[in-house]
């Protein structure tokens, strides 16, 4: 029987994630200046600097100008579990190679939960977790590890050289925490696409971990960039129904999520703010047109970290 590859140690400079996962700053391609240069081209060659890098690059980014975040790539080497692969794949505009299960022998490497995070189902998101734990959540760990290694002892047992079945079928009895490996590389404007999305309070608890850990290393190479993007991200689009609902708390006619969206945005206002909304602002809704004084131009309302 081969011997087994052994992944189990950490590649040096590797940021931990979860129980045996990482993430790994490979190589980066550009810099903020390149995003800058590749705007200004556009305005032709003879175009003095008018804009300082930092300007220029939120500009763009408030205004949706994403070609040129395009010129610069950076490429990580991440550790995760499958169920959380399957996930990050779905981002396609990317290029990756992963850990062939059908090449190599899968290591003995499976993610196990801590007890806080073994959470009920969600009630009213289909696709989420509760903030209540299970009744019994050491039991509930004790039993994935115990499955798990029961799973990775038949297959050892299946590719032993006394049965040979072949890797790419003893890998079946393997469970979606399994640990996978990935080289991953994607350009800027896609890789802010996919931090919208993965760095995310509703988000995948275990796949946001990952999404952190490659934020903090954009933001270290491409801090301009980063800075225009978490400023996009961190404001509040609101509909005319939203944003009147806001100034009166008025929540009739809105969605649930469209509800608990401006129930958060509310208290984080009230919270940075010692007048009422009221008097912040006056309103008034004629013929189904919201008309407001003081704000009247004000179509985002940005919430300060």
């Amino acid at each position: 029987m081969e011997s087994k590859v052994d992944l189990s140690q950490m590649p040096e400079g590797a940021v931990p994630v979860l129980d045996h996962g990482y993430v790994l700053y490979v190589d980066a391609m550009g810099t903020d200046a390149d995003i800058a240069a590749a705007a200004r081209l556009s305005y032709g060659r003879g175009t003095k600097k008018v804009n300082k890098d930092e300007g220029l690059i939120s500009y763009l980014y408030d205004h949706a100008h994403t070609s040129p975040f395009e010129m610069c790539e950076i490429k990580v080497q991440i550790r995760m579990p499958i169920f959380v692969m399957r996930q990050w794949v779905r981002h396609r505009m990317a290029n990756l190679n992963e850990y062939s299960g059908r090449y190599s022998i899968i290591p003995e490497l499976w993610y196990v939960p801590e007890l806080d995070r073994l959470q009920k189902q969600s009630v009213t998101n289909r696709q989420g977790s509760s903030d209540d734990l299970v009744e019994s959540p050491q039991y509930i760990q004790n039993e994935i590890d115990r499955v798990c290694r029961l799973a990775y002892g038949a297959y050892e047992a299946f590719i032993d050289e006394d049965v040979d079945l072949s890797r790419e079928l003893a890998r079946m009895v393997l469970p979606q925490n399994m640990y996978t490996e990935v080289v991953w590389k994607i350009d800027l404007n896609n890789m802010f696409k996919f931090l919208w999305l993965r760095d995310d309070e509703h988000s995948q608890w275990e796949i946001r971990q990952f999404a952190q850990a490659v934020a903090g290393m954009v933001k270290a190479r491409f801090p301009l960039a980063y800075a225009a993007y978490e400023k996009q991200r961190d404001s509040v689009k609101l509909t005319q129904d939203e944003l009147y609902a806001v100034v009166t708390g008025d929540l009739t006619g809105l969605r649930f999520s469209q509800s608990e969206k401006v129930r958060k945005l509310r208290a984080q206002i009230y919270e940075q703010s010692n007048n009422s909304l009221h008097d912040l602002c006056s309103y008034r809704k004629t013929n189904g047109q919201l008309e407001m004084f003081k704000a009247s131009e004000v179509a985002t309302v940005s919430v300060a970290p």
